[in-house]
């Protein structure tokens, strides 16, 4: 799969702005993430195409399915993230690398922190698809999580 990597890596650490009150404008916090994203890109330089393309993937990243052809920047955070907050195909990767990479990159009570967060976000926005993943008890996935934070 062919993708522009700073694009995914910038989504990755800018994906839940939203989530952070100073950017939670009442939207969706995904709507919030990738303005904020999409502003921050372009004050870095980016050009509005660029910007835009870095929007787009932290918008769809929260769709129920999301696939390549989505593009391939929001299904790879898309997976990313779902392994991030719920394990979704932990199995598929090497132990040695996960305990490396949260090591180097520690947790710090994700579990917790993101469920109050989302938690929080599905209470005051009913319509957005967070209310939904909270309806399906996303935060009992969060828990059963393989990770210990």
């Amino acid at each position: 799969m062919r993708y522009d990597a700073e694009l995914l890596y910038v989504a990755a650490v800018l994906h839940d702005l939203g989530l952070v009150s100073g950017f939670d404008s009442g939207r969706c916090f995904e709507e919030d993430s990738a303005d904020a994203a999409a502003e921050v890109a372009g004050l870095a330089g980016w050009p509005a195409k660029r910007c835009d393309a870095l929007a787009e993937a932290i918008r769809l990243h929260m769709g129920a399915v999301v696939s390549p052809e989505d593009k391939p920047e929001a299904y790879l955070l898309s997976a990313a993230t779902a392994l991030d907050v719920t394990g979704n195909r932990y199995g598929d990767l090497d132990t040695r690398t996960v305990e490396a990479v949260v090591a180097e990159h520690p947790r710090l009570d994700f579990k917790a922190g993101f469920t109050r967060l989302f938690v929080d976000q599905a209470v005051r926005k009913p319509g957005c698809q967070v209310a939904a993943l909270v309806r399906n008890r996303i935060s009992d996935r969060i828990a059963r999580a393989p990770f210990s934070s």
